[in-house]
């Protein structure tokens, strides 16, 4: 049993005792008071105790009727779910509360004005934040990514673009086509209309909707170790951004006629 696991159920209201006895028992299928006891470490003395508020929770069932009685776990679909979404909707609430204090309070020029540096798996949540989160224009660049990530990316892009999102992506296809499948890469260019745009950059990928901005520097060797910089881009300059790529997509190749050209 992970100590990752335990953490996430206490983190949906159970306690130690009760996270343990509860994975255990899915790992058991069905058990005796004193099996659980002795698979998950908890003390003989507390077990009834901890089996008991488990049943009263919905996360478990004791088979009425044997003797000694046996315990079945429930589906935490069905079991954990409602209190996944209990905690879900408690800090969306806590987070909409705390930025309206902000808006009310900090400085005008803080407001506008931010910078976050974002480390491995959080610069790419960042960036399909980024995507979920749009509802008028997206802009990508992709000049290195992990396989997978990109994959993400594409799902997150295609529900973006059933939103009437307008999405605009330029690949890399010097560096690009090095460390992903070529026909991932085409399949983006067909999909989204994709654009090739070779030009040196310090960063490895962009994703913008022209409100945030998020740079992402990817080392080569170690994928896993990207930086990301989440920025705010607002007022003029988020206007004269979009134009600029507006008027001047369409004239870009496109990343197949970048490639076999060569």
């Amino acid at each position: 049993m992970s100590s990752e696991t335990v953490k996430a159920l206490r983190m949906l209201g159970l306690t130690e005792y009760e996270a343990r006895a509860y994975i255990t028992l899915l790992e058991l299928g069905e058990a005796e008071a004193s099996e659980i006891s002795r698979s998950s470490g908890i003390p003989r003395t507390r077990i009834y105790d901890v089996l008991s508020k488990l049943e009263s929770r919905g996360l478990i069932q004791g088979v009425r009727g044997s003797r000694p009685i046996l315990y079945i776990a429930m589906p935490p679909s069905k079991a954990l779910n409602p209190k996944k979404e209990a905690v879900l909707k408690e800090l969306e609430d806590t987070v909409g509360f705390l930025n309206k204090l902000y808006e009310e309070k900090a400085p005008k020029m803080r407001r506008e004005t931010w910078m976050w540096l974002l480390r491995g798996v959080q610069a790419y949540n960042a960036a399909y934040m980024l995507i979920k989160e749009a509802s008028e224009t997206l802009f990508l660049r992709i000049a290195m990514m992990p396989t997978e990530v990109i994959k993400n990316i594409t799902k997150l892009l295609r529900k973006s673009r059933e939103k009437g999102v307008r999405i605009y992506v330029t690949i890399d296809t010097l560096l690009l086509p090095k460390f992903i499948p070529l026909d991932l890469i085409i399949d983006i260019d067909r999909e989204f209309r994709a654009r090739a745009a070779d030009i040196f950059f310090p960063f490895n990928g962009i994703v913008s909707d022209f409100k945030d901005a998020l740079m992402l520097y990817v080392p080569l060797t170690e994928p896993d170790k990207s930086y990301g910089f989440l920025v705010n881009v607002f007022g003029e300059i988020s206007e004269l951004l979009r134009k600029h790529l507006e008027e001047h997509y369409e004239s870009l190749p496109t990343v197949e006629e970048k490639l076999f050209e060569r």
